[in-house]
């Protein structure tokens, strides 16, 4: 897939380089995003909105790990 090879090309020059991902998406020419779609893209808040779900769910199955296993 030619955006898969895109982003892991920029992710490896941003690594390379001590660089940001976004900051090289938007020098490749072949990136045929708009700064909004960028902004969308990258929005912490966005890809962070349901961790506390996460964690949550963890913390639960956890619990009740602990309150399965014999008492020592």
């Amino acid at each position: 897939d030619v955006a898969y090879r895109i982003v892991q090309e920029a992710a490896s020059e941003a690594a390379a380089s001590d660089g940001h991902l976004r900051e090289v998406l938007e020098r490749r020419p072949d990136v045929q995003l708009e700064p909004s779609e960028l902004d969308e893209a990258f929005d912490l808040g966005r890809m962070l909105a349901h961790a506390g779900a996460g964690v949550d769910h963890v913390a639960l199955i956890t619990a009740e790990w602990m309150r399965s296993r014999p008492a020592v």
